[in-house]
């Protein structure tokens, strides 16, 4: 059960991305090698970590770069928080 349900998600997080990237490609008039940049992005790199993590059973992949975005989160809350100061 826990197997399958990692797959389920695993499998959901690459439609997702996919669909994202296939969104942002189809959405501009012209493509730009931006969108490819923008997809470098931590947010987006931890997608493709959480799938390959799951896909071959290594969930502390997962949860490393999630860990990582959510310490990136919190920096940008104290940055914005330090401008208003």
């Amino acid at each position: 059960n826990n197997e399958e349900r990692r797959q389920f998600v695993s499998a959901f997080m690459l439609v997702y991305l996919v669909g994202t990237l296939s969104y942002r490609v189809w959405n501009e008039k012209h493509v730009r090698t931006g969108i490819v940049y923008e997809f470098t992005w931590l947010c987006n790199v931890t997608q493709l970590a959480i799938v390959w993590g799951l896909r071959t059973n290594r969930p502390l992949l997962a949860c490393g770069f999630c860990n990582a975005v959510s310490i990136d989160q919190l920096m940008w809350y104290g940055d914005v928080a330090g401008y208003f100061l």
